[in-house]
């Protein structure tokens, strides 16, 4: 589409009511020259790993979730695919699994040991010579089978320490996942966002260069004509090649943020990634009645993170006592009843008790002690960095994100300023009384406030959603699947920011 016009003999530059029609508008459709949306036949393609070991299978929340790319992408599709293939979730998976073992392998403690055995022996062995008699060997032939039940009575708290150490460790597993869809979420939305960003600029910056394309026509048509100088066609030259390059730039930060969208999605492919427009909801301008601080407690109460680290420091606890227990006194108390069939059949029962003392052992279980106490210390600090963070992070997108409403509400002024400015230089350049600089310079103040409209809207996108996980809330429909839930307050429901 062009504006460009011609009046009583003299080009015209296009008016400035043609400039943001389409900044906000989606991709134009693709024509037979132009690479194609993803599709399930030729959109992805594998790397080294993922042909040895094959692509990650995530467990899925929800019904009616995509798990391939199929025509232009929405985000709800965007994060639908990463949480189904993205490697760190299946990673945190993997380690909650192992956890779950941990503490089937713990309590098995706690049951009796019934093991069925049976040993068949044939040796031969030589017999030493005695005084007047040669040398010869023996043969002996045996088999010695039955069942013994083993049970464990008491350990001095082994036993229950190791256990709820295990217990932790599979809480704070399980959060940990929770806390890595979260994360995901947060990349691929951000990245969507920014890519959505990236296009949106391309095409400002593309009509920048039209505007200046225009320009210099309509300069080098007066010049022509001899009714303008022949430096305004140099000045409208050098602004050309400059938007020129502010196009490139632009179209290269797409390239890279489309490598990143990928990334975070964790897919590998080698077509272009066309994205929908149509989920972008819509922003109010009205600020946010909610405080930081309300924001803040939210986030601690539902933080999957700091959940994880506050299981992490219980683990530890668990550890630190394991490892007193160790370092003291020890009491051992076992039972066994078993069974023997051969060589001689009957009844087998045997009741033990065991003390023991680390008297001396090289300094080895009081260092455990010690360094267990460390862990412990460290594991504390780290919670208490890890909730000074969280409030960091929510303080700073709460900002962003209210300081993006005002810039959105001051760009569009500034959008319409700029359009009058423009036109009211354009008809003064074609009357005589301004030079094209004037012109050029209306122009850029317009680009510029064009830009940063299109920047203050997706910032303020991206910001929400930094914020929506920041206080742990972008993930509602896993937060019914995490253990404990009444203990830690997270059956409430959770609303959305505004």
């Amino acid at each position: 589409m062009t504006c460009f016009h011609k009046v009583g003999g003299v080009f015209l530059l296009p008016i400035a009511a043609c400039l943001s029609t389409q900044l906000f508008a989606a991709p134009p459709a693709t024509s037979s020259n132009t690479a194609t949306p993803a599709t399930k036949s030729n959109a992805t393609s594998v790397n080294p790993a993922q042909q040895q070991y094959g692509k990650a299978v995530n467990p899925s929340i929800g019904a009616n979730q995509a798990t391939v790319l199929n025509g232009p992408l929405t985000l709800n599709e965007a994060i639908s695919i990463a949480l189904a293939q993205q490697d760190s979730i299946a990673i945190a998976k993997a380690q909650q699994n192992a956890s779950h073992d941990s503490v089937t392998a713990a309590r098995s403690n706690f049951y009796p040991q019934i093991a069925p055995s049976f040993q068949y022996s044939n040796t031969i062995s030589p017999i030493p010579p005695s005084v007047g008699s040669g040398t010869g060997s023996s043969h002996g032939e045996g088999i010695n089978d039955g069942i013994l039940l083993k049970q464990t009575i008491w350990d001095t708290g082994k036993r229950e320490a190791t256990l709820q150490e295990a217990r932790n460790n599979l809480f704070a597993s399980e959060y940990n996942l929770g806390n890595t869809r979260q994360s995901v979420i947060r990349s691929v939305t951000q990245s969507f966002y920014t890519l959505l960003l990236d296009q949106a600029l391309i095409r400002v910056q593309q009509t920048s260069v039209d505007l200046a394309k225009e320009t210099y026509q309509s300069i080098q048509a007066q010049v022509n004509a001899q009714v303008a100088a022949k430096v305004n066609l140099l000045q409208a030259q050098s602004d050309l090649a400059n938007a020129q390059v502010a196009l490139l730039q632009a179209q290269n930060q797409a390239g890279v943020d489309e490598a990143t969208l990928e990334n975070a999605i964790g897919i590998v492919t080698n077509t272009p990634l066309v994205l929908a427009t149509t989920d972008t909801p819509q922003i109010s301008i009205a600020p946010d009645t909610k405080s930081v601080q309300s924001y803040v407690k939210e986030a601690y109460a539902q933080r999957l993170d700091i959940k994880e680290q506050q299981a992490a420091v219980d683990a530890q606890t668990d550890s630190l006592r394991l490892a007193r227990i160790n370092a003291g006194i020890s009491v051992n108390a076992t039972i066994s009843e078993g069974y023997q069939l051969d060589p001689a059949s009957g009844e087998q029962r045997a009741f033990l008790v065991n003390f023991s003392y680390p008297l001396f052992d090289g300094g080895f279980a009081r260092s455990q002690v010690k360094l267990n106490e460390a862990q412990l210390v460290e594991q504390e600090r780290s919670l208490d960095a890890l909730e000074q963070t969280v409030r960091l992070n929510v303080h700073q997108d709460y900002l962003t994100r209210e300081l993006s409403r005002q810039q959105i509400v001051a760009s569009n002024t500034a959008v319409a300023a700029g359009k009058a400015n423009y036109a009211a230089a354009l008809g003064e350049q074609q009357a005589g009384i301004i030079d094209i600089l004037a012109v050029i310079n209306a122009r850029l103040q317009l680009i510029t406030a064009e830009v940063n409209q299109v920047n203050a809207t997706y910032n303020y996108y991206i910001a929400n959603a930094r914020l929506l996980r920041d206080i742990g809330a972008n993930d509602p429909a896993f937060a019914t699947q995490m253990p404990l839930l009444k203990d830690h307050s997270l059956t409430q429901t959770i609303s959305k920011t505004p």
